[in-house]
């Protein structure tokens, strides 16, 4: 992929779908990873969109068998943000199934709106990924120059931080040399 190429697309799951609007406890959990999980097989994206919209109360057991389930199963070949919470409860869920399972996951309130849920990030790590949530997509040299100039090993281990975190997935691509770059881009 050439550094300069397209966003990678992204595939939209309606977890409503999977589960109905009042998911609840680890069974029903089960039940939706596994759907959710059949349906990813033999799917082309990376980045996945796990829209809860229409989903009114949620508990953490559910939050944990489906979101963390995902993010573990398929760590480094795919990228998972969440889309479309409908009420601070249900934030929270969620919120706490990522702490108690030591992950995070990026929550996008909108398009330009972003958090994440989960282990909160170091403020160093925070302000690498506004760069990239900035940029899109991105090479690790851009970002350090709009960090003010950061070592680029710096900003390299940062960069790798928040891909092994699931925050930023991360592509080989071809820099306009012909050598191997790396290519950053915001889960959207």
């Amino acid at each position: 992929m050439p550094v300069n190429a397209a966003r990678p697309p992204c595939f939209r799951v309606p977890v409503v779908e999977c589960t109905g609007c009042e998911p609840w406890g680890i069974e029903q959990g089960r039940t939706a990873f596994s759907k959710i999980d059949t349906s990813l097989r033999g799917r082309p994206e990376v980045i996945v969109n796990l829209d809860f919209g229409g989903i009114v109360r949620f508990d953490s057991s559910c939050s944990r068998e489906i979101i963390v389930g995902l993010i573990r199963k398929y760590r480094g070949a795919r990228w998972f943000f969440v889309t479309g919470v409908a009420n601070e409860s249900v934030r929270e869920n969620i919120d706490a199934a990522m702490l108690k399972s030591e992950v995070s996951v990026l929550y996008r309130r909108s398009k330009n709106a972003f958090g994440v849920l989960g282990v909160s990030l170091k403020p160093h790590l925070k302000e690498t990924l506004d760069v990239v949530e900035k940029f899109g997509t991105t090479t690790s040299k851009e970002v350090a120059a709009r960090l003010g100039g950061l070592a680029l090993p710096a900003c390299i281990n940062r960069l790798k931080d928040l891909v092994d975190a699931g925050l930023v997935m991360r592509a080989e691509g071809t820099a306009e040399s012909g050598g191997k770059e790396f290519l950053f881009a915001a889960l959207r």
